[in-house]
């Protein structure tokens, strides 16, 4: 069952429950489309606690969402040396805090004890971690324990080897658009990522790589923000040029934008966004489509199928150039051997040629780094028309959608719940009979329940196509579309959403008397969305419901208001009967409550002159005077307590001090006093009644703090179960268990210690005798930068130098010296393997011996 949170637009910790604890959502949905838009959308009732006070745009939702498990990269290198940690139970809830950043960062999740995580990037004071459940981040270092390298293919989906592919994880999204009905509150918000589309960025570079392109947005944008990038792709493409967009349509934009230039697929992490070449598996899911099946649409279409490809490039003259059948040559004619041909052009009827102007093919210029020559022209025309094929242009557009709430417990549903292990990319495999269709689709869209954890629809398609077809957003719209772009007709009311259009929008005097539809207003009816009238005379108005911004009457007399929120800076009001109040500041000169039912009350300062309370819990209470009929007390702690008079079922007392007692009965155990010579005496009464002393051995509970001075203490007298001093001198002492925060001795021996740490400048032991150190796991040596460490993999020797590549791994069975976690010698079996050695002057074989002379050359001698 997963719950939603709400926090603050500023929010920096969330791994809190918000600002109200769990929200009780009635629906809360996440889609999202493989390369374009992110959404979460939630229903939440008028709930009575007010939770949905809080549901604003601009404040921040967290909600369990499907993410996929992203790899670390380095530069474009995508890291294959990983290590798996455990979390340590010893350490603190502020060590094991997980934060969006190496330093400081926002803090996501205090990661529980025990819990394994992937160690991919080893931070100076910070490790970045993976996990199944938090997601990725930043931890301190001293809270992992255990480390185990691993190695890991060197493919994006390589790291699924070490942890699970995908799984369901918090994310945050912003709230964008509210909406509010007598029943509830409906929220529409983005992925965090979107942030960025409030920013601009101001990058342009002539032959960046990928990787310098996304790093080139996001690190000149005007204002700073929170997102980092990863790629693992470094081709390169040239003039590239995103002055003055905001940084999501620089990456997102389905024509222009990084992944369209480069092919890339993109995998958002809160705040950080990967973009891979492949970020899909093929998991060996495959789908035999059939007729009438109950909850799945297949829909085939070829009107996007290119057979033929007509490259065009570019004479140093500024002439059209094609290809020939010459590789090398080009030539202004076009004849049948300058189109490049698909393997399937034979199965269509009709022709479906692309013409492929190629930017990259202009003669005598320096494109792409090089300098452009007919045949490099005609190489790279043919190459860009091979690509098209090679994205599947050739094949027939097949969408595939799922609904997982209509086709339940069907027949058909076996093979459709392979998808359950199949993510955002991964291809599928899908067979339509009927068609003749076999084709390889990629998910592309998926809807998901965060309450249930369900998936409510999956969509298999081409990522391009699906690109192209979805509802264009505000950052895929380009600039300077006027109305006189737009054909008369072209739109129509079904085109434009709701409230797309707003009054600020409309041109004034476009909109008159002969292009209003007549039909539409009447004298006698009127009904208008949004009306804005300067002044209005009406003798009478019935009004069902009325929004009103401002109102001015001097007099207005309702019988009855029902009023949402109301403004109202100065209200002067003799009566009022009010059934719920909810008021962020409530300022009352004077307040008369005959019953006050508060919930949670925050008073700066209160004057009460009588308060009968129930139950009161105060956590810090100051006051100057109280006259309390019974208090019930579990602890006080006075500096003066002055009791008039008092009666007390049970008093403990550490110490008492009277100056005056006067009790009405006392009953004393036990009564001990000290005599002139220093013996204490206990106070008793003989046969006769009469009081007597007898003198007593102090011991145990009779002995008050500082009452014995040391010079009163015999040796070998005391032996006591606990003893609390400052400072302890003795020639001799034996103690069943010792528990200090600090002992300093010159000397100290012990048959067993159990010390949770020790600070010494040495440790020694006796000549002959045996210093024995055990641990379950890890034993280390640190000397500055120097460690030797005992695990249980073997003895380590190296450095703590995060710079050093090298170390010495002793296990029992050999000896080995690593670079970078890989050995590249070692010793064992009484040989020694090594992927290189070099010998500078001699090598010993036996009884043959090989040395270098000075000429060159090398002598083999026998001895």
């Amino acid at each position: 069952m997963g719950h939603a949170y709400i926090y603050t637009p500023d929010a920096e910790d969330f791994d809190s429950l918000g600002l109200a604890g769990a929200l009780t959502a009635n629906t809360c949905e996440f889609e999202e489309i493989a390369g374009g838009m992110s959404q979460l959308t939630l229903e939440h009732p008028l709930d009575a606690l007010g939770r949905y006070r809080l549901i604003k745009p601009g404040y921040i939702i967290k909600a369990p969402v499907p993410v996929r498990t992203t790899p670390e990269i380095d530069g474009t290198q995508i890291v294959t040396s990983v290590e798996k940690w455990t979390v340590s139970p010893l350490a603190t809830k502020a060590q094991r805090y997980l934060y969006t950043k190496s330093t400081k960062g926002k803090k996501k999740k205090c990661l529980p004890a025990d819990l394994g995580v992937i160690v991919t990037n080893r931070g100076t004071d910070r490790y970045k971690v993976k996990t199944s459940k938090y997601g990725t981040g930043w931890i301190d270092k001293e809270a992992l324990t255990g480390g185990v390298s691993e190695v890991i293919p060197d493919t994006p989906a390589g790291i699924e080897t070490a942890m699970p592919a995908s799984s369901v994880q918090p994310q945050l999204f912003r709230i964008k658009k509210v909406e509010q009905s007598e029943t509830g509150i409906r929220a529409e918000a983005e992925h965090i990522s979107y942030d960025l589309m409030g920013n601009v960025s101001h990058y342009v570079a002539d032959n960046p790589t990928a990787d310098q392109a996304i790093q080139g947005i996001l690190s000149t944008t005007a204002q700073p923000h929170d997102f980092t990038a990863y790629t693992d792709v470094a081709d390169q493409r040239i003039d590239i040029d995103y002055r003055r967009e905001n940084p999501i349509k620089a990456l997102l934009d389905p024509e222009a934008g990084v992944l369209a230039r480069w092919g890339l697929e993109l995998v958002r992490d809160d705040y950080e966004l990967y973009l891979l070449s492949n970020a899909g598996v093929d998991r060996g899911v495959r789908i035999e489509y059939g007729k009438n099946m109950l909850g799945v649409n297949c829909k085939t279409e070829t009107d996007g199928v290119i057979t033929m490809v007509l490259p065009v490039g570019e004479s140093k003259e500024g002439k059209p150039v094609y290809l020939t059948s010459d590789p090398n040559k080009v030539s202004e004619t076009i004849t049948p051997s300058s189109y490049i041909s698909s393997g399937n052009v034979a199965d269509y009827a009709t022709p479906h040629i692309m013409v492929l102007d190629v930017a990259e093919a202009k003669i005598d210029s320096k494109k792409g780094g090089s300098h452009v020559t007919p045949a490099l022209a005609a190489a790279r025309m043919r190459d860009a028309a091979n690509q098209v094929f090679a994205n599947g242009g050739h094949l027939p557009t097949v969408n595939l959608t799922v609904d997982w709430l209509r086709l339940g417990d069907t027949v058909e549903y076996a093979q459709f719940a392979e998808l359950d292990n199949a993510f955002l990319y991964d291809p599928v495999t899908v067979i339509h009979q009927p068609l003749g269709i076999k084709a390889t689709l990629k998910v592309v869209r998926i809807k998901f329940d965060c309450l249930t954890g369900n998936y409510l629809e999956t969509e298999l398609g081409t990522l391009g196509n699906m690109l192209i077809n979805s509802t264009l957003t505000t950052w895929q719209i380009p600039q300077g579309i006027s109305g006189g772009k737009l054909a008369l007709g072209s739109i129509d009311g079904a085109q434009l959403a709701d409230d797309t259009i707003n009054t600020r929008h409309v041109q004034a005097e476009t909109v008159t008397a002969d292009k209003i539809n007549s039909n539409l207003i009447t004298v006698g009816w009127f009904q208008a969305g949004v009306a804005q009238i300067t002044v209005a005379a009406i003798e009478t108005a019935d009004i069902d419901w009325a929004n009103i911004q401002t109102l001015n009457a001097t007099m207005a007399t309702v019988a009855k208001a029902q009023i949402n929120t109301a403004n109202i800076i100065a209200a002067n009001i003799n009566w009022a009967q009010i059934q719920t109040l909810s008021a962020d500041i409530a300022t009352i000169a004077v307040a008369q409550l005959t019953t006050a039912n508060i919930e949670d009350a925050d008073i700066d300062w209160a004057q009460i002159d009588s308060l009968q309370a129930s139950v009161a819990q105060l956590v810090q209470a100051s006051i100057g005077t109280a006259d309390i009929g019974y208090a019930q007390i579990k602890d006080l702690v006075t500096g003066t307590a002055i009791i008039t008079s008092g009666a007390a079922g049970q008093l403990y007392i550490n110490r008492l001090n009277v100056t005056d007692a006067n009790m009405v009965s006392l009953t004393v155990g036990e009564i001990l006093l000290k005599g002139e010579d220093g013996q204490f005496y206990r106070l008793t009464l003989d046969e006769s009644g009469e009081v007597v002393g007898v003198p007593v051995q102090v011991e145990g509970d009779n002995i008050g703090d500082d009452t014995i001075p040391a010079g009163k203490l015999i040796e070998n007298t005391i032996s006591a179960r606990e003893i609390n001093v400052a400072e302890l001198f003795a020639d001799s002492a034996t103690f069943g268990a010792i528990k200090s925060a600090n002992i300093d001795v010159a000397d100290f021996w012990a048959s067993t210690a159990n010390i949770g740490k020790v600070t010494t400048n040495m440790l020694a032991s006796d000549v002959g005798a045996n210093l024995d150190i055990r641990s379950n796991e890890t034993i280390q040596l640190l000397v500055n930068s120097n460690y030797v460490r005992l695990t249980d993999a073997g003895l380590v020797i190296s450095t703590n130098d995060p710079n050093n590549h090298f170390r010495v791994l002793i296990t029992e069975n050999s000896v080995q010296i690593q670079q970078d976690g890989q050995s590249i010698a070692d010793f064992s079996g009484n040989q020694m393997h090594a992927e290189g050695a070099e010998l500078r002057d001699r090598l010993k074989i036996g009884n043959w011996l090989f040395i270098t002379r000075e000429d060159g050359g090398m002598s083999i001698l026998k001895e």
